[in-house]
This record gives structure tokens, C-alpha cells and sequence, in this order.
């Protein structure tokens, strides 16, 4: 009965043409149930944007016309929404559920019901060998062919039909199953929200290079390193060449450390731990670096051989598929060796720093 009273009604719907890119087209109207309620310019800004990131990704996609309506929305509990999609020659029927539409009813919600409660029923035509089958509250999953397995990069990513990067994803696991393999992925940076149905490209690299400044209570300096992903999730391999100078230096004193350490580091989203939230939550990370290494202090005509292991914790927040910036603290047990004794280069709160630093996906 909803079927037929919504087919009916779309002969006198207004219609409202959206172009995504410039390839993917449709057409997208809505009947009175929804044109006349209170919150009409909401709702169908609403539908609007999720059909827009339902299908914007995808020049395949080419919906001729979409429709929206018989809206019924109960008393206490929830409303109900009729879609209608048509393609080609074929039309499919599908019934959006979302909280009770109100004036305090965030907008997101209408969007993020539209995408969760659809994604699977859309079918998606690509010439990907590998895309995302599965989305999962803080991951997502895809089925490959067994032999698949033994290319798979630390590091994916998800792109549109036009290779375009949307997201960054880290290959956390492997499971194997009779016929094919699981792989799931975790999320370090992503454009828009991820879709059962993107592509999932292998042509990425695992470096990454960065500089950054360290500052503590009596030395400043600066750093620059590169981490390397490995096909051990979620470690990395790590190098730093690092310098500083005391505060003193402003006063006449002549100091530089130089030091040179190798190491491992590991990385955990958040959405993994909360869930991707489809915000900048998804694209934060904290990340944890154990190093260890050997430097020069050079204080006057005096050097001083350095040794000793640093530990750094830091929050990473990525801004774009290359583009990242992190800020944490580090803590350093050191010991200078000269002619006749070892001895604690640092002690105390000064083994303590502050570090930012800026990074590119090479």
C-alpha cells in the first residue's frame, strides 16, 4: 500500500536535480508528507547529502531518478520514510527508519540512518579486485582471493572510481576461511564517510618522514625522522636524527647534542577503540615510539659520548591522506661517557619534554 500510494504521488512531486562531479546524475523528489512538515527544508537537506555521499563516490552510479516520501511519524517512538530508487530498468523499494523527527533532532542522524540502512541494498559496479564488503562499528572488512593475501601492503587506500584517494586504512589482520580470506582494515584518514562498495587500492607507500621541535625545562631543539609501517600490525619501524641546545646558550654558554637512534613505534585509532563517528575523531591517533641510540654532547673543546633510550607518546591527527600534525611528551634515560666514568646525563623532571611535529606520506 505505501508502494503504490508513493508511485502515485511522484507524478506531481517536485523535482530537484543534483549533479555529483559532473559523472554521477540523479534526480531526487520528495511528496507532500514531507514538503509539508515542519521540518521539510531539514529533512530534505538531509536526504539530499546522504544520497550525495551514497553515490558520489561512484561514476557508475547512474540512479535516473530518486524519490522520498510517505513520511509517518509516530507519537512516541520513531518515523518511517519511503524510498524509491530507480535505475535503468529496474526499481527498488526500501523503508528508512530514524528517531522521531523534531526540531531538536540533529540533522546528522536523518543522514547517518539514510547511509547505514542503505549501503548494502545499493549495488555497486567497479572493476576493483578488492573492495570493502563490510562495515563494522570501529573497522571494516573486505573477502579477497587467497593469493591476494600475500600482496597486501601495511597500508591501503580507499578510492573512488576516478582513483581519487578518500581514505588511508591500515591492515591490522588476516583471517583465513576455507575459499577466501577476511582482511580487516582500521582507519587512520578518511575523506568521507567509508562505503560497502569502494574500491580498495594497494599503491601506497608504508613511509612516512616529519620534523618537529622537543622543548624541557633546560634544553630546545629539534628533530627530524621516518617511520616505516610494518606487516605487523600496528607496529612501525622508526629513525630520528635529533639536536639540542640548553637555554643557557643565551648567556654565553656553547652546547649541542647531536644524536642518531633507531627504533619501533606503534599506532591505535580511535575509531577503532570508540567506533568511527564519521567526525575528526576518525582521524586521530595516539601513537607510542620507543627509541634507542648514541649522540655527541659538544660543550666548548669538551665531547661527551651519549647513549641511552627515549619514550614518546604522542596525538596524532591526520588533515589529509598526506598531511599530518602530533603533539605528546617524551621521556629520556641518557648517559654520557667520557675517559673515565659513565654517569645520568638527565635526571629527574628534566628527562621530561614536550614534542609537536609535522609529518608527510611520502
Amino acid at each position: 500500500m505505501a508502494n503504490s500510494r508513493l508511485l502515485v504521488v511522484m507524478l506531481v512531486l517536485l523535482t530537484i536535480p543534483i549533479s555529483l562531479g559532473g559523472a554521477t546524475n540523479f534526480s531526487l523528489s520528495f511528496d507532500d508528507t514531507i514538503e509539508n512538515h515542519p521540518q521539510a527544508e531539514m529533512i530534505k537537506d538531509a536526504i539530499e547529502q546522504g544520497f550525495t555521499i551514497l553515490l558520489g563516490w561512484n561514476t557508475y552510479a547512474s540512479a535516473s531518478s530518486i524519490s522520498a516520501g510517505n513520511l509517518i511519524q509516530f507519537q512516541d517512538s520513531h518515523s518511517i520514510i519511503d524510498i524509491e530508487i530507480q535505475r535503468d530498468d529496474s526499481i527498488s523499494s526500501h523503508q528508512i527508519v530514524i528517531e522521531k523527527i523534531t526540531d531538536k533532532l540533529p540533522k546528522r542522524h536523518i543522514i547517518d540512518a539514510l547511509i547505514d540502512q542503505l549501503q548494502y541494498d545499493i549495488p555497486y559496479a567497479t572493476d576493483a579486485h578488492i573492495t570493502i564488503d563490510y562495515v563494522h562499528k570501529g573497522s571494516f572488512s573486505a573477502l579477497v582471493e587467497k593469493d591476494a593475501v600475500d600482496n597486501m601492503p601495511s597500508r591501503v587506500a580507499v578510492v573512488d572510481t576516478e582513483k581519487k584517494v578518500l581514505a588511508i586504512l591500515a591492515v591490522a589482520a588476516v583471517r583465513e576461511l576455507p575459499e577466501k580470506d577476511v582482511i580487516e582494515f582500521h582507519q587512520l584518514w578518511s575523506k568521507q564517510p567509508l562505503l560497502v562498495g569502494m574500491p580498495v587500492s594497494l599503491k601506497i607507500s608504508p613511509w612516512e618522514f616529519s620534523g618537529g621541535i622537543s622543548v624541557s625545562t633546560i634544553r630546545f631543539g629539534g628533530f627530524a625522522g621516518a617511520s616505516r609501517s610494518l606487516r605487523r600490525y600496528p607496529f612501525s619501524f622508526e629513525t630520528r636524527l635529533s639536536f639540542s641546545i640548553p637555554y643557557a646558550i643565551f648567556s654565553g654558554l656553547s652546547s649541542v647534542d647531536a644524536s642518531l637512534q633507531f627504533g619501533i613505534g606503534a599506532v591505535l585509532p580511535l575509531s577503532f577503540i570508540g567506533g568511527t563517528t564519521r567526525s575528526w575523531y576518525d582521524d586521530t591517533a595516539l601513537r607510542f615510539v620507543v627509541l634507542a641510540g648514541c649522540g655527541l654532547n659538544i660543550e666548548n673543546s669538551d665531547v661527551l659520548l651519549l647513549y641511552g633510550v627515549d619514550t614518546i607518546g604522542t596525538v596524532e591527527y591526520r588533515v589529509s591522506e598526506n598531511l599530518f600534525f602530533s603533539a605528546g611528551v617524551g621521556y629520556k634515560v641518557w648517559a654520557s661517557v667520557d675517559s673515565s666514568q659513565v654517569r645520568d646525563y638527565l635526571s629527574g623532571i628534566d628527562r621530561w619534554s614536550l614534542q609537536s611535529m609535522v609529518g608527510w606520506k611520502w
